[in-house]
């Protein structure tokens, strides 16, 4: 899955999300707002769970001792007409990956369901600025 997308166009929604768990739910209504208005009624819910396990994972990451990040950028853009959405942490040594959770574990289950729910997800390490420092994007092509 750390296959990278080619971005086409300009983000419709770009968001710089404080490191605080409010974020994730501004995440997910600013998606369904950006879905309904690029004519995506039909994947708001679904799309609305992927950023929410997105946004989660990185607000995970960049809370994290050690981390840089002081907000977790979130993008959605259209690539040829299909929603893809971005969530950006600054670990960069952890690979996204799906868990095998057990029914006793509160968590990991977040890759699974993107899995589930887009068309594609995978990872890529880039800069968010030119000269900036390297981020890890997690990236979901919703279907």
């Amino acid at each position: 899955m750390g296959d990278a997308m080619t971005m086409i166009g300009p983000p419709y929604l770009r968001l710089d999300l404080r490191l605080h768990g409010s974020e994730v739910s501004r995440a997910r209504e600013a998606t369904a707002r950006a879905l309904t208005d690029l004519g995506h009624l039909e994947l708001v819910g679904d799309g609305q769970t992927v950023v929410s396990e997105l946004v989660t994972n990185a607000l995970h990451q960049n809370s994290r001792d050690g981390s840089p990040a002081r907000h977790v950028p979130f993008v959605l853009y259209e690539n040829d007409g299909r929603p893809l959405v971005e969530a950006w942490d600054a670990i960069l040594g952890e690979v996204p990956r799906i868990k095998c959770a057990t029914e006793e574990d509160l968590g990991g289950r977040g890759l699974l369901i993107v899995n589930d729910l887009a068309a594609r997800w995978g990872y890529r390490h880039a800069t968010l600025w030119p000269n900036g420092p390297m981020w890890k994007c997690v990236w979901a092509l919703l279907k």
